[in-house]
């Protein structure tokens, strides 16, 4: 593969710290060649770490309630911190990303919940346990939100449907954090050494590809390039804004039925 240098006085291509365009191609794999596959590489990492992070949190539980020496009742009620952060945070959640972006926020949120894990590894209290699993739940909100939104404006430059494939990775990652913590059980390694190890992963992944994430300006351009699409969601500000005009909304239950039935009826409409 050959390089082709850029003169310094070139203007950048388009996005901020994007990957270069097809005039100055750089030696990666000939799969990436434009920018949208480098976004669509940098989000799909994210939905990793973040399956990373709550595998490794979970295949490590039984070790955490034998050293906090905690009995079922005890376990359940700690854990139960982890949706009331979540819950808690919905609503920050969503401002945070339309106020200062999906660009800037996933970042932020990828150093706290990966270093929130690294922390859960340092406890000795319960006390302390149930205080940094809200963190932790208000932490994987925050990083939800944003990696979804990096995905939604992903999947409009496409102009189809890539959402499961993200999601995918997501599992993907479960899959392989709960062996790595299934490893390091059975050879004695403590909590505190695991998640450390993985907060280490998790600051190589977004240190490589935080910049290729796609910026606030490139929504812009993913709204231009809009599909339509079929389906039903969670309304949140931050993924509508990128809806088309056309989209319905349903806010309460009886609306229900009748917007399945038009989507059903709509979609039989496109495919006659």
């Amino acid at each position: 593969l050959s390089v082709t240098k850029r003169k310094l006085d070139e203007p950048p291509p388009f996005g901020v710290g994007s990957p270069p365009s097809k005039e100055t191609p750089m030696p990666f794999i000939p799969l990436f060649q434009s920018p949208k596959s480098f976004y669509r590489l940098a989000v799909a990492s994210f939905f990793f770490l973040q399956g990373l992070v709550f595998a490794s949190w979970a295949s490590r539980i039984p070790d955490i309630k034998q050293a906090l020496d905690l009995n079922e009742a005890q376990l359940g009620g700690v854990l139960f911190a982890i949706p009331v952060g979540q819950m808690s945070a919905m609503a920050l959640s969503g401002y945070l990303v339309s106020r200062f972006g999906s660009h800037r926020m996933l970042l932020l949120a990828a150093l706290l919940y990966s270093g929130t894990l690294m922390a859960l590894g340092f406890i000795s209290e319960t006390w302390q346990l149930f205080a940094m699993l809200v963190f932790f739940g208000v932490a994987a909100n925050l990083h939800n939100i944003s990696v979804n939104t990096q995905a939604v404006g992903v999947e409009r430059l496409y102009r189809r449907s890539i959402m499961a494939a993200f999601h995918g990775l997501w599992s993907l990652a479960g899959f392989v954090g709960g062996i790595i913590g299934a490893l390091l059980a059975a050879f004695s390694v403590s909590p505190r050494v695991h998640f450390c190890f993985i907060f280490a992963v998790c600051m190589g992944i977004m240190a490589i590809m935080f910049r290729l994430t796609l910026p606030r300006r490139g929504f812009k351009q993913a709204q231009k390039k809009g599909f339509e699409c079929y389906g039903l969601g969670i309304m949140c500000p931050s993924i509508s804004t990128l809806l088309p005009h056309t989209s319905r909304v349903v806010e309460t239950l009886p609306q229900l039925a009748p917007a399945l039935f038009e989507l059903l009826e709509g979609a039989l409409r496109r495919k006659a």
